[in-house]
């Protein structure tokens, strides 16, 4: 009888036992930190194609149609999806991400997407004429996109790919830079001109440019500087 009572208040002992070790395992899972919190960004769709910028952009079937509409609603942690297509216009960073939630830019599935500057008029200001402009911003990731036809004739200076200012822990990934050109003439003049396939310009001399990643790049086909 005695054997029974104690095999009774064992098993009992060892039940409670299991029941606090689940417990306090729940609530051990349940307070871990995530790993950052990029993961619970939104994604947003751009399609030159067939979107629209009065869609909200949130699915593959209401993309934007600007890559300016997708840079002024994206926020930190956003990724935003690029469909294939030609983009006459140029992507232009306005705002920053931050440590555990970086702003990416990506082409959608492997899509070819063409950034192209052929026709733009280029700004005096060197530092802007970027098709794609990171200035000041941070935490950014640009993936998988094809930046061309960007071409100046005069002592304006183009440049495929613009990081300038005080920018830091900047990604540029599987990026094709092609066709920047500039035909400025030297004969007759007394400033030679150039052009650039990516730029990077620290222009902050208190804060320099640094965590700068440039990886799986191809640059070719261009002209930066008189022939």
């Amino acid at each position: 009888m005695e054997t029974k009572n104690f095999l009774r208040r064992f098993v009992m002992r060892r039940g409670k036992l299991l029941i606090s070790l689940i417990v306090s395992l729940a609530v051990l899972i349940t307070s871990l930190p995530t790993a950052g919190y990029a993961s619970s960004g939104r994604a947003y769709y751009v399609s030159s194609e067939y979107g629209s910028d009065t869609n909200n952009g949130t699915s593959i079937m209401t993309p934007f149609k600007s890559l300016k509409k997708a840079v002024s609603v994206a926020q930190p942690g956003d990724t935003v999806f690029i469909r294939g297509g030609r983009y006459k216009e140029k992507l232009i960073i306005t705002k920053s991400g931050n440590p555990n939630a970086y702003i990416t830019f990506q082409n959608y599935n492997g899509e070819k997407v063409i950034i192209d500057g052929a026709g733009m008029t280029l700004s005096d200001d060197d530092y802007s004429n970027g098709l794609i402009l990171i200035r000041d911003k941070s935490y950014i990731k640009i993936i998988g996109l094809d930046v061309t036809g960007y071409v100046s004739n005069d002592h304006r200076v183009p440049s495929g790919i613009m990081i300038t200012g005080n920018s830091k822990n900047i990604e540029i990934r599987n990026c094709k830079v092609y066709g920047i050109a500039t035909t400025y003439p030297t004969k007759g003049f007394t400033e030679d001109r150039n052009a650039h396939a990516i730029a990077v310009y620290g222009t902050n001399n208190k804060a320099s440019i640094d965590g700068l990643i440039i990886d799986g790049c191809e640059v070719y086909n261009n002209i930066l500087g008189p022939k």
